[in-house]
């Protein structure tokens, strides 16, 4: 004969707010970028078109990076990406300048 199950223990309130906040985050954020877009494109110096796509780039990679390893991939690669931009930047412009 098999022993009975233990009984199930119910979440508590923390894990309720903790969900959630955490739900709560998804549109406060898309909240903030919709709020402060005029100025970052003013800042910047970027159209609404190329914001858009930096957002898109932004939520691939965060669905991307729900595995460990393809978060550090993409970490890893979008650093190499803005290193290998920095460099190539700082090469064009000592040339343009001579």
């Amino acid at each position: 004969m098999t022993p009975p199950a233990p009984a199930a223990r119910r979440p508590s309130a923390a894990l309720l707010w903790v969900l959630l906040a955490a739900m709560g985050a998804g549109p406060l954020f898309n909240y903030g970028v919709s709020a402060s877009a005029t100025a970052v494109m003013e800042r910047l110096d970027v159209t609404s078109g190329q914001l858009g796509t930096v957002m898109t780039v932004v939520y691939a990679a965060a669905a991307v990076t729900g595995d460990y390893r393809a978060g550090f991939a993409v970490v890893a690669g979008g650093y190499l990406l803005a290193l290998g931009v920095v460099l190539l930047r700082r090469h064009v412009g000592r040339r343009g300048a001579a």
